[in-house]
C-alpha cells in the first residue's frame, strides 16, 4: 500500500466514512432483494489494507515507551509483515 492509499484511509477514518464500513463488516444487511454478508461487504484488499493501519497505528501510539514495548515492536513488525505479503 502506497503513500496515498494511506492518506486515503486517514481521511477516511477522519470524515467518519470508516463508521459505514465497520457496521457493514459487523452486521449481515438487507440489500433490495437480497442479504448482504459481512463477508461481501469490504473488498479483501480494503480489509487488508486496513489492518495494516491498525498494526501500524498501534505500532506508533505505544512502541517506545517502555523497554516491554519495544519487545511489541518485533511483534508488530511481524504481524505487519505478514500481511502486506498477502
Amino acid at each position: 500500500m502506497g503513500d496515498v492509499r494511506m492518506r486515503e484511509l486517514i481521511e477516511l477514518g477522519r470524515t467518519g466514512g470508516l463508521v459505514p464500513l465497520r457496521e457493514s463488516s459487523l452486521y449481515v444487511e438487507q440489500r433490495g432483494e437480497f442479504l448482504q454478508v459481512p463477508r461481501e461487504a469490504i473488498p479483501r484488499d480494503t480489509s487488508r489494507e486496513l489492518l495494516l493501519l491498525a498494526i501500524e497505528s498501534f505500532d506508533d501510539a505505544v512502541v517506545g515507551y517502555t523497554d516491554k514495548t519495544f519487545e511489541l515492536s518485533v511483534q508488530t513488525d511481524a504481524l505487519f509483515l505478514k500481511w502486506a505479503s498477502v
